[in-house]
């Protein structure tokens, strides 16, 4: 049976020039190469119907081979019947996005029974898919009305970008790409997208925007032209146009604006070039500075704040952690200026942050206090989730840190060509694992003095040490790989009790008194 993911997948193997591999379609589409290969033995039962089959050449790829002209023909009728057949299905989600896709396009109203018909489904499955679209455009500030006729209303801002975000959920950077370039593959992907964006022509959108700026900007562009083309422009906003006047975002939104006026002979107005420049501003993305020192005094100070306010809270340590310091800092910037400019970010995952990172959320929520003091400015719900998910990685990163890798030192008395093999090996079969050094045994005493080490692998035999020490082949037998392993289960073992001393420890002449004959600790406890 064919779903929408299998149709897509379809589509790029027949316009290929030649064998794709899992991988490259994967990257293709967005999914994982064992999903790709388990839609692809859908699809080869599926072309046999058309006198075509699909041929596997291991370390090749896959390619279609028959013919290929009955399998577009059956493939092209698929999503324009009026009933589709039987072996096309849509997973509940690719339903909502379809439906998003009808809604927000320029058709409409819609009727419950037509969009059934469009999707193959039944009138109460769309009936339950609609509270997922109604959630979905609730969120973006639109509102589903059902009567008469199923349709969307809202302000035009909000419409573009909800067309905005439902194009990036279907698209990634590469496919994006894909169709600006105009390449046979993107084929799918605009067969995808026509009832949203009907009129775009992607090759000659690419002429203009492939440097334009980030793929959000690109899709941002794509959408206004195809609004302003039919005839749904943005009201008169002065104000918005006096804020933006004469700022850097101001001045590359008026170059990118009148690139695409020359190019498609559509006027956009002075409120049109002050939305791009909001987008502009949006999604810049600031050159990442080397250290904290890189970042403004203001900057430095405001992080420092924000950082001692989660320290406080969770425990972990991020006034010493840069990546925090610095994500959290780059992260500020636009965020600044948008709301600035009275714009609300957008976030998808704002429900799922709440849920899985409720400790994180509630300590975004302080520093969202912070920030409305220092800016002056409201603090969305929007923005604590993405706050949440700088604390969270802060949490994550730390529970990393305390997991320490055990070290090991390695001694090879053969020559550097066999140490750098037995190295490469060890590496390989425990990437766990972490090698300090390669010495000789007359450099180990001095060696484990210096360094901290847990274990010591060898290729001769050694004088006794404090440590376990495991002798292996220098070309590093399955036997040899099996006794580390062990030893580095036991260490993992000792490591997991903590401080805690063991009990062969605590069972000295000086602790215990057993009025008993016994040898040893063993017998003493049984």
């Amino acid at each position: 049976m064919l779903n929408d993911r299998r149709q897509r997948l379809l589509h790029l193997l027949l316009m290929a020039s030649g064998p794709l591999s899992a991988a490259e379609l994967g990257r293709l589409l967005g999914y994982p190469a064992r999903s790709v290969r388990y839609d692809l033995e859908a699809i080869a039962d599926w072309v046999k119907r058309y006198d075509a089959r699909l041929v596997a050449r291991a370390g090749v790829g896959y390619y279609l081979e028959g013919d290929l002209q009955k399998v577009r023909e059956a493939l092209s009728r698929l999503p324009l019947a009026d009933t589709p057949p039987y072996e096309y299905v849509l997973t509940p989600r690719e339903r909502v996005r379809r439906i998003l896709l009808l809604l927000l396009g320029p058709g409409g109203p819609h009727r419950l029974r037509d969009l059934a018909a469009r999707l193959g489904v039944g009138r109460s499955t769309v009936y339950t898919d609609l509270a997922g679209v109604e959630a979905w455009l609730r969120k973006r500030g639109l509102e589903l009305v059902r009567t008469p006729g199923i349709r969307v209303e809202g302000s035009e801002t909000a419409w573009r970008r909800a067309m905005t975000d439902l194009v990036m959920e279907e698209l990634d950077e590469g496919q994006l790409a894909m169709l600006l370039e105009g390449r046979p593959e993107a084929a799918a992907l605009q067969s995808l997208l026509r009832p949203l964006l009907p009129q775009v022509d992607w090759p000659a959108l690419g002429a203009v925007l492939r440097d334009a700026g980030p793929p959000e900007l690109v899709v941002y562009l794509t959408v206004m032209l195809s609004r302003v083309a039919a005839g749904h422009t943005l009201p008169p906003d002065p104000q918005l146009v006096e804020r933006v006047r004469g700022t850097w975002s101001w001045q590359r939104a008026h170059l990118v604006c009148s690139e695409l006026e020359k190019r498609f002979g559509l006027p956009l107005s002075a409120t049109e070039r002050a939305q791009v420049a909001v987008m502009v501003q949006a999604t810049h993305r600031a050159p990442v500075p080397a250290t904290e020192a890189d970042l403004s005094d203001s900057e430095r100070r405001l992080v420092r704040r924000l950082a001692s306010l989660v320290q406080t809270r969770t425990g972990v340590p991020v006034t010493q952690d840069p990546d925090f310091l610095l994500n959290l800092a780059l992260h500020l910037r636009p965020i600044r200026q948008l709301l600035g400019l009275s714009q609300r970010p957008v976030n998808p995952f704002l429900d799922e942050i709440r849920s899985s990172y409720a400790p994180a959320y509630r300590v975004a929520e302080e520093m969202a206090r912070i920030l409305e003091v220092e800016w002056g400015l409201p603090i969305p719900v929007e923005e604590v989730g993405f706050l949440a998910l700088h604390v969270a990685a802060a949490i994550e990163r730390a529970r990393l840190q305390q997991r320490t890798l055990p070290r090991a030192v390695v001694v090879c008395g053969a020559g550097l060509g066999t140490s750098q093999l037995l190295l490469a090996r060890l590496r390989a079969a425990f990437p766990g694992l972490m090698v300090n050094r390669v010495v000789s045994a007359l450099q180990l005493g001095q060696v484990l003095a210096e360094e901290p080490c847990d274990l010591v692998i060898t290729t001769c035999r050694l004088l006794p040490c404090d440590l376990p020490v495991v002798q292996v082949s220098p070309f590093l037998t399955e036997d040899d790989i099996a006794r580390i392993r062990r030893t580095l289960a036991q260490l993992s073992a000792s490591r997991s009790r903590g401080q805690a001393p063991a009990l062969l420890d605590l069972l000295t002449p000086a602790t215990v008194a057993v009025d008993a004959a016994a040898r040893t600790w063993e017998e003493a406890v049984a």
